[in-house]
């Protein structure tokens, strides 16, 4: 259900913005769109595992507790169309059962929530850097 509800909200996020540039066939991108979703998964997705599996203690009956939230939450915001961040409900969900069970947080939290303040200003610099060039190229064609 988490998977599902995740792959629901993240490629309409993908999709959103390519339908954005006019006519596109919705169901050829979003099969092209899944496709890479999942294969983005099985070739880059290990390490993400790995480092959210070691962020608290889990126990299958806390691993469930902290999916079972945020796979409702992706899924009713999915329905509401609101685009939401399926990684930063699931840090929250990890930080408060490590709060809430009082075991200690490893110290990759930190590289995370530092990653997520500097990918805000890190995107808009790298839209505008990209955006000069591109609109240079389209105005010669």
């Amino acid at each position: 259900f988490t998977a599902f509800s995740r792959a629901g909200n993240d490629c309409s996020n993908a999709v959103g913005i390519v339908l954005g540039i006019g006519d596109v066939d919705v169901n050829l991108l979003l099969l092209i769109t899944g496709l890479s979703f999942a294969s983005g998964i099985i070739v880059l997705g290990r390490l993400v595992i790995k480092n959210l599996g070691s962020i608290t203690e889990l126990r299958p009956s806390t691993a469930f507790t902290v999916e079972v939230p945020n796979s409702i939450i992706l899924f009713i915001g999915t329905l509401q169309g609101i685009p939401l961040s399926g990684t930063h409900m699931l840090v929250a969900s990890l930080l408060g059962l490590s709060k809430a069970s009082k075991t200690p947080m490893e110290k990759g939290i930190w590289k995370i929530i530092l990653v997520w303040i500097l990918t805000f200003p890190m995107a808009a610099i790298f839209s505008v850097v990209l955006f000069f060039p591109i609109d240079y190229i389209l105005s010669l064609i």
